[in-house]
């Protein structure tokens, strides 16, 4: 039995990429998975206090090549797996939008939006290809309820969150062209109070396990 599949039985370690984890709620999430024991990579643009247990990978989402570089090193580092990739990294503005200049707008759709969509490019196809994987991103209550002076930040995450509805299913539909069931994709937001999430970060993490994993056709019985 190969790796892939032996480790499938067994679900208890994790090999978990989680981006933007210098701080705030990915700095949580880091430390609540190595606290459970799971295998973590995770991105910084800066140098930062390492935690234990977290393999640092340097990579602005707003660079293609960087993140190109940092998924290869983490790769090699795994012998080619990830179980679950965790779209943390992100900013806000906010402001009347007389007051938004132009360039602030594109930098928050660029680094919200496409920085997900650079991460997706590398992830998918290797998930695809292993047959299996979790992805989860981090939105926002602003896509339920377009938040006051914050437009931008909203726009970002209701176009990530459009995004990752059509893809899900597009990688279900491609079951009839290689035979791959598609992967389970989870959009959530944080608790209203940050500190709760912070003093129980575990809390926002449960959903991981109980997603189901796409697998290819009779990878496991």
């Amino acid at each position: 039995m190969n790796q892939s599949r032996s480790f499938y039985r067994d679900l208890s370690i994790m090999i978990i990429l989680v981006t933007g984890v210098s701080s705030g709620f990915g700095k949580a999430i880091a430390q609540a998975l190595v606290a459970n024991g799971h295998k973590v990579f995770g991105t910084v643009r800066r140098n930062v206090d390492p935690m234990e247990g977290v393999t640092y990978l340097e990579a602005d989402v707003q660079d293609d090549s960087q993140i190109a570089a940092a998924f290869d090193q983490m790769m090699k580092l795994t012998d080619g797996r990830i179980d679950v990739f965790i779209n943390n990294a992100g900013i806000g503005i906010g402001g009347p939008i007389e007051f938004c200049k132009i360039e602030d707008v594109q930098k928050q759709m660029d680094v919200n939006f496409m920085g997900m969509v650079r991460w997706l490019s590398h992830v998918v196809p290797a998930m695809r290809k292993q047959g299996f994987g979790k992805i989860l991103c981090i939105s926002s209550i602003g896509v339920l309820i377009g938040l006051p002076y914050q437009g931008a930040y909203s726009a970002s995450k209701f176009t990530m969150e459009g995004f990752l509805n059509r893809i899900h299913s597009d990688t279900k539909e491609s079951q009839c062209r290689d035979g791959f069931r598609g992967l389970p994709f989870l959009c959530t937001f944080p608790r209203k109070h940050r500190e709760r999430r912070e003093q129980r970060p575990e809390a926002g993490l449960s959903r991981i396990s109980n997603m189901p994993h796409s697998r290819l056709p009779g990878s496991i019985s």
